[in-house]
């Protein structure tokens, strides 16, 4: 069979192509097919625009209204029944069906965390039923009843703060509005978040049923003190369903030569400010000092673990650190290489490598970008450009200004 040519990749999964763009049309692959979006499924937010409006976030699952090609005036999008803001295909991934099928059974404890409302933007959910009031998302329940469209829980003892009354019903739930609750194996560690079960006793009035406390100290016989009271707390008496890690600093925090760190304490020569991210230049010494330099090298210094909180910068990410920007900082006279096609309805594609117009000092996250392949300069949010030359680094502008 004959390659295909002019076919540009545009998103992956697992080494695997999930999403294609081919003679100017984008073809997204889900269960092995590829299609365009249609009336009636459901899609998942992964890549929310800046400017939404505050209508959608990341991890929406939003239905689709109406699919939209593209025209000479129209970027291709999606219109969905919850909002009446278009959604370009990059912002999405299809969601299957399955993963809309309840996931859990009778007796089985989940957690809050999502709202499939079209006009819910806090983070609470219940909307699905009128007149029981809303559940602060992490509040935990166990389910009583299980349907096709959602689940009926009870929240045993708590007070339902945006409603403000004590839920001791069952309380119903949407699918997509929970997950169920993971149990972590004991010893609990410090930091970890603790559910008391139903073997709660020697309570003395200080917890019980259903509480979820933090884990202050761990005794040699794995009894806990948590932060919310000072009575000792059996490990019969909770299950672990945060695990926070704590114990595992030194693992976490083990530098070597090549890491990115952002310094979050104090430093031996003390001239590089805190939140500067940098580079590890050696493990650290018979003295646990740890040498490390400025992205653009211009400044050294040494540092405790402690003082340095381990990052993993993006490419994208780095280009600004390495210029001594914040991310998404850009100049007049940038050189920046387009990521998006046609965001925000411009003719610009993505790889199109252009220069910053124009800055506005209003709206901080979008910019003019001229592209001289397509002779006109077209508005850009931030986090679809990317920094190739900081304008204080290009000599070919001879003391110009015409960055045309």
């Amino acid at each position: 069979m004959a390659k295909l040519e002019g076919v540009k990749v545009l998103d992956m999964k697992d080494g695997e192509v999930t999403k294609i763009e081919y003679e100017g049309e984008v073809y997204t692959k889900i269960d092995g097919v590829e299609r365009k979006p249609k009336p009636g499924d459901k899609i998942r937010i992964i890549n929310a625009h800046k400017i939404t409006g505050g209508r959608y976030k990341n991890g929406d699952i939003l239905t689709v209204k109406e699919y939209q090609p593209r025209g000479d005036a129209i970027v291709e999008h999606v219109e969905v029944e919850e909002h009446d803001i278009a959604i370009y295909l990059s912002e999405f991934e299809f969601v299957d069906e399955s993963e809309l099928k309840p996931t859990v059974n009778v007796g089985d404890l989940v957690k809050v965390s999502g709202n499939n409302a079209k006009h819910e933007h806090r983070d609470v959910a219940g909307w699905g039923k009128h007149s029981q009031g809303l559940v602060n998302y992490g509040e935990i329940g166990r389910v009583t009843v299980v349907e096709s469209e959602g689940i009926y829980v009870k929240f045993v003892g708590k007070v339902i703060t945006t409603g403000g009354y004590e839920v001791e019903g069952e309380f119903y739930l949407e699918h997509g509005e929970y997950e169920p609750l993971t149990f972590y194996d004991k010893p609990a560690q410090v930091g970890d978040k603790i559910l008391i079960n139903e073997h709660a006793w020697g309570t003395g009035g200080k917890y019980g049923k259903g509480d979820v406390l933090t884990v202050k100290e761990v005794r040699e016989d794995n009894v806990v003190n948590v932060e919310e009271n000072d009575r000792p707390i059996s490990p019969i008496e909770f299950d672990i369903i945060e695990r926070s890690g704590e114990n595992e600093f030194e693992e976490t925090t083990k530098f070597k030569a090549g890491d990115f760190a952002k310094v979050v304490g104090d430093t031996h020569f003390g001239g590089i400010k805190k939140g500067t991210v940098v580079e590890i230049c050696a493990e650290a010494d018979y003295d646990d000092d740890i040498r490390f330099e400025t992205l653009n090298g211009d400044d050294y210094d040494f540092a405790k673990a402690e003082s340095l909180e381990k990052v993993n910068p993006t490419e994208r990410e780095l280009t600004f650190f390495r210029a001594g920007r914040n991310i998404d900082e850009f100049k007049e006279g940038d050189v920046v290489e387009v990521l998006e096609d046609r965001a925000l309805g411009s003719e610009n594609k993505a790889g199109d490598i252009g220069v910053i117009k124009k800055t506005y000092e209003s709206i901080s996250d979008v910019y003019d970008v001229f592209v001289k392949a397509r002779g006109i300069h077209y508005s850009h949010v931030a986090d679809t450009l990317k920094l190739v030359a900081p304008v204080e680094s290009r000599v070919d502008l001879s003391g110009e200004k015409s960055y045309a």
